[in-house]
């Protein structure tokens, strides 16, 4: 999409704090910055130079009657109108009767009425009726309704989201969305109002199963002439439709307003980043980049738009474009709003949650995969990596640390906000081993770090063991940046201290690093006695040859039975030795009479579960299989996971074709996302098999030989596998939540 630029919301005291309603980006012109009219608006009235009443008689005129605006408030700089339109009307309903107010709700009340004047042609397409006039920039009316039904397809019938409502005491001709194509002047995009000939208050959404209380029809105004604008017409017409398009969606949905209203992050950054979905190719939001990593999520007060890079990372890795997949994130994040169930971080941690991570988990991922910007493919692999990184990087540059930490002894003393803000840290490529320790020296905040190494083909992420709360630390020891073309501290501070909180406060912490790795063993003398270390001793807590009776000690369970019910099963289908293997659809109503050979079904989510057991006393434990794998790549996927409650897991998934049987292991003292599960009392392993709704291949995935073991005692070492043994399969880590809908 073409280069945009928005406006800031600026905050003007005079009897108080008010909101002139501006969001903008400002852009050098001729080495001077520039701002957008809702911006030099705030800016005269926080001079002194007019009155708050006056900048929003103005703002009312830049948004109905361009020609009315004085000269000097009238900017190149492009902006979008409905979030400045919809705060100056929420500023007259406290407006007291003057002659000005009047002047004010006039204009407004106008939007979508008149506009700028009359427009004296329409049509109607399947799902809009639009009046128009001229149409400049060479475009035409057909590329104006193409664009605004790719529009509506994209985000309504082909994704699932609701559609905006009508008003039923004056409904557009047809019943139809009302868009007016008319002359804004060369910088405002266009708007969604409220308010018009068409739109008002619905109240109950008919489009929803729910009642919305608030909910809005409302309408379109979109520029005749986008030739002005960065980009290409055809480009800028396509962002915008997009973006206020979704901005309809929320309204009808009664997200906008109310006690639960998201924040501008959400609203805004969530429409940018809907332009995305709807036409990949445009990537205007490429020029919002980068947003303001440093201030959290919950009371984002920057510019909103650059924040789609952030709903971008949380979503891209279940897929981009397509329903059901990142789009559903979104789409469950406004429904939750709208149902009052929701209110902005809570509801997009519900919303996170329908997809089986969490906001902590997913907002950590990001950050890594936002340092580094690496282009998914080969060994960089989701959730650290973007589709589209090349151009993130070609057009919003590299984003940087926010210190670094030079040489091996040295420390970074730095602070991070609470409710999701992050911190990058540059630490030594040389001079190891060494220890990484984070330590937590304010009075709150829940720190999380990863110490994360680009070998320039694959991005190797170790986390520090503990989240670090107040007045602790945790280290990790032994760090080999060896190969390392970059080495980054990413911390995250996940402390929530409400679901839409009005500050954030920023907590101390100091990252050190020293040389040397783990403590070396210590032997103890005593006179005429030497005292060794315990022996390693192995101990077997499950040895599954699928030869006995099955499932024996595991819990085994479809957690999706909506496309019929499949289990893990003993079949003599393909077994590594002996008579049997597990086959991960092979049982169950429905999975006990498919076939050997036969094709695994859509929607699998099948689970089989051993524990808790005990690592209080282990110096190492690790799960071993014999794996024979036939799955799509990157949606159909087996995985390995462990966990520490039953419910939330994580470990790595393997998506691809064996070609035969191959060696996976899991290390329970290198987990992903939970690091070392050594020293637990309570312990959970698990196999999993899990499919998309679309794309299957014959049978899926087997185990064989599954082992899982501890050891006690000194010298205990852990088994691994190299990725890179297997050329045809591809592992990621990956994290999901187990809810036992069928124990």
């Amino acid at each position: 999409m073409s280069p945009r630029f928005k406006v800031v919301i600026v905050m003007v005291v005079l009897v108080g704090a008010v909101l002139l309603g501006g969001l903008s980006r400002m852009s050098p012109v001729n080495g001077q910055a520039q701002a957008a009219t809702p911006a030099l608006l705030a800016e005269a009235v926080a001079r002194g130079e007019i009155s708050q009443e006056q900048a929003d008689l103005y703002l009312a005129y830049a948004l109905t009657d361009y020609q009315k605006l004085p000269s000097e408030y009238r900017s190149t700089i492009p902006w979008d109108g409905t979030l400045p339109l919809l705060h100056l009307q929420e500023r007259t309903q406290t407006m007291k009767p003057s002659l000005m107010k009047a002047q004010i709700v006039e204009a407004i009340s106008a939007v979508c009425s008149s506009s700028t004047g009359s427009l004296p042609n329409n049509t109607s397409t399947t799902h809009f009726y639009v009046e128009y006039n001229t149409i400049g920039g060479g475009l035409t009316l057909n590329t104006y309704t193409t664009s605004l039904e790719t529009s509506w397809t994209t985000e309504i019938t082909t994704f699932g989201w609701a559609a905006p409502p009508v008003l039923t005491g004056s409904p557009p001709p047809g019943n139809r969305y009302h868009v007016r194509i008319d002359s804004l002047g060369n910088s405002l995009y266009g708007y969604v109002s409220s308010s018009g000939a068409y739109a008002g208050l619905v109240g109950d959404n008919p489009n929803t199963a729910w009642n919305d209380v608030d909910a809005y029809a409302t309408c379109m105004v979109l520029n005749n002439d986008y030739s002005a604008f960065p980009g290409t017409p055809q480009t800028a017409l396509d962002a915008t439709t997009a973006h206020e398009f979704n901005h309809s969606i929320q309204f009808g949905l009664g997200a906008l307003v109310g006690a639960n209203a998201p924040d501008d992050a959400f609203t805004e950054g969530g429409a940018s980043w809907m332009e995305d979905e709807v036409f990949d190719s445009s990537n205007d939001n490429y020029n919002y980049l980068w947003p303001t990593f440093t201030t959290c999520m919950g009371e984002y007060t920057a510019s909103p738009y650059p924040y789609w890079i952030t709903w971008r990372g949380l979503t891209e890795r279940y897929g981009t474009g397509t329903a059901s997949t990142g789009e559903q994130v979104m789409q469950d994040f406004w429904e939750e709003t709208s149902k009052n169930t929701g209110d902005n971080l809570s509801a997009m941690s519900t919303a996170l949650g329908n997809k089986g991570t969490t906001l902590a988990n997913a907002y950590h991922a990001y950050a890594i995969a936002a340092k580094f910007n690496k282009t998914c493919g080969g060994s960089y692999v989701y959730p650290y990596c973007f589709e589209e990184a090349a151009g993130y990087l070609s057009t919003g540059g590299a984003t940087t640390v926010q210190g670094s930490i030079a040489a091996v002894g040295g420390s970074y003393n730095g602070n991070v906000q609470d409710n999701f803000a992050l911190n990058w840290i540059g630490l030594p490529t040389s001079g190891g081993p060494y220890t990484v320790t984070l330590q937590n020296t304010s009075a709150g905040g829940q720190l999380r770090a990863s110490v994360v190494c680009d070998t320039g083909s694959a991005l190797s992420v170790t986390p520090l063991p503990a989240v670090v709360g107040t007045g602790t630390s945790s280290s990790l020891g032994s760090f080999n940046p060896s190969g390392c073309s970059s080495v980054v501290a990413v911390i995250t501070n996940q402390s929530q201290t409400a679901n839409n909180p009005a500050s954030c406060t920023a907590r101390s912490y100091q990252l050190s690093t020293a040389s040397g790795g783990a403590a070396p063993q210590h032997y103890v003398y005593l006179p005429l006695i030497r005292k060794d270390p315990p022996p390693a001793i192995w101990t077997t807590l499950v040895n599954e040859t699928f030869e006995g009776a099955f499932p024996g000690p595991w819990q085994i369970s479809d957690e999706y039975p909506g496309t019929g019910e499949f289990y893990w099963g003993k079949r003599s289908c393909r077994a590594y030795a002996g008579s049997y293997s597990g086959w991960a659809v092979g049982a169950g109503a429905q999975g006990s009479s498919l076939p050997c050979g036969s094709i695994y079904p859509n929607d699998a989510e099948s689970w089989m579960v051993f524990g808790p057991f005990s690592l209080a006393d282990a110096a190492a434990a690790d799960l071993s299989f014999k794996l024979w794998l036939n799955s799509e790549s990157t949606y159909d996927v087996m995985c390995r996971f462990a966990s520490t409650d039953g419910s939330n897991f994580s470990g790595t998934c393997t998506f691809g074709n064996t070609a035969g049987w191959i060696d996976r292991v899991l290390d329970l003292n290198n987990v992903y996302n939970m690091g070392s599960l050594l020293g637990q009392p309570n312990v959970w392993i698990a196999l999993n098999f899990s499919t998309d709704a679309t794309i299957n291949y014959a049978e899926g995935g087997y185990v064989d030989n599954v082992v899982l073991r501890k050891c006690t005692g000194a010298g205990c070492t852990a088994l691994t596998t190299r990725d890179s043994e297997v050329p045809r399969v591809i592992e990621r880590p990956t994290e999901k939540t187990l809810v036992r809908r069928r124990p």
